[in-house]
């Protein structure tokens, strides 16, 4: 009997997967990936981009010459795609690989080879009560719903996560028998041209916070009302402007309403919400204000933290562990369940000229230790070339 015949992988396509991402930070680095595929002569090549039409991702591949299949937005084009588009689209372009940015891959995908994103850190912190805010109901589902999400990222071959304390989580934990790799942040190409052609302004004394967050639960907004309140005493007793903080949801929204209730209940003035920010205009927003604030009771990796060191910008974070381990020095620490505490801190970072000039420096420390700027994307290049070999 001869030899079979070993497949030459040479020429196979990879099945880039971002039909899942359709807004906020997963939408922003959707679009700053291909970005770095349009860059990357190997993968530039290989790619085949599948995105909801119409959107970000198709026009950014439309104007980048990437290869695209555009899908149905919305929930249709989605089940389509999950129940058997994926692999027809796979087949077509004689793709064995397929790579899911944030997300997994089609439910029917037999015969591909599976690398996918793995953001979901509460289920790799279970000691984290990641859903304490919501009502009964709604917390088993989403507990059902993280079940079924475990179950369909076990499906596939390879994870990669963004932090060596994720990593380490998964390798000992839902994922050790699966390869785990670590792609780590870095700032959008988009946000470090806009920087870089025109630089934020010098402070001007004035305090105006910035959460760039998502109306979810776990960015704990409310929690900053009374943080807020005492910051407001504090600057008045020293005859400094007032804080404002400003939050990118839509004020319609009723988490909004929440929030604003929220900060009306601790005596402070009301937050300003300035509506979602399209990835093109962040570095925008950056120009105009003094910090960025993220509370989140958890999170995998944070845009805002790379955002904030790019653009000199102090970082007002939750303090925790998985905090800590990816942050660094880099950051002003604070525990949202001790508002006085939080806001004194926040007080004597912002009036000491001296501390904020040491956290920029961290700052652009922990950006130069995560590599430099293009490393993430020739990291996932490898990864997705020594998949290709493996099948």
């Amino acid at each position: 009997m001869s030899a079979p015949v070993k497949q030459n992988n040479s020429k196979m396509s990879i099945i880039v997967n971002l039909v899942p991402p359709t807004a906020g930070g997963g939408l922003q680095n959707a679009v700053s990936l291909v970005m770095g595929i349009a860059g990357n002569e190997v993968l530039q090549r290989r790619s085949v981009v599948v995105s909801p039409h119409g959107g970000p991702v198709h026009k950014a591949c439309d104007e980048l010459g990437l290869a695209v299949v555009p899908v149905r937005p919305g929930l249709m084009g989605r089940v389509i795609f999950e129940l058997g588009g994926g692999a027809r689209i796979a087949r077509r372009y004689d793709a064995k690989t397929v790579f899911t940015l944030f997300g997994n891959a089609p439910l029917v995908s037999l015969g591909l080879y599976r690398v996918s994103g793995f953001a979901l850190s509460n289920i790799l912190t279970p000691e984290v009560d990641f859903w304490q805010d919501l009502p009964v109901v709604r917390r088993n589902l989403k507990e059902l719903k993280d079940t079924l999400r475990l179950w369909a990222a076990r499906r596939s071959d390879e994870i990669i996560v963004e932090t060596d304390f994720l990593a380490e989580r998964a390798r000992t934990g839902p994922f050790h028998d699966r390869i785990v790799h670590v792609v780590k942040m870095e700032p959008s190409a988009t946000v470090l041209k806009s920087l870089a052609e025109r630089p934020r302004n010098d402070s001007t004394g004035d305090l105006r916070l910035l959460a760039l967050t998502s109306p979810h639960t776990n960015k704990r907004l409310c929690a900053m009302a009374p943080i807020m309140a005492r910051l407001e005493a504090l600057r008045a007793e020293r005859g400094a402007t007032q804080p404002e903080f400003m939050i990118s949801i839509d004020s319609a929204l009723p988490h909004a309403r929440a929030v604003s209730a929220a900060f009306e209940a601790a005596g402070a003035h009301l937050p300003r919400f300035i509506g979602k920010i399209p990835p093109t205009a962040v570095a925008d927003v950056l120009r105009e204000v003094d910090g960025i604030v993220n509370i989140a009771r958890l999170e995998s990796f944070s845009n805002n933290w790379v955002e904030a060191w790019a653009a000199g910008l102090p970082l007002i974070s939750t303090d925790a562990d998985w905090a800590r381990a990816s942050c660094g020095d880099a950051a002003i620490y604070v525990d949202p369940e001790q508002p006085e505490q939080a806001a004194d801190r926040i007080n004597r970072t912002f009036s000491s000229p001296e501390v904020l000039q040491a956290l920029t420096l961290s700052g652009e420390q922990q950006l130069s230790e995560l590599g430099a700027h293009g490393s993430k994307i020739e990291s996932y290049a490898q990864i997705l070339m020594a998949a290709v070999e493996r099948n």
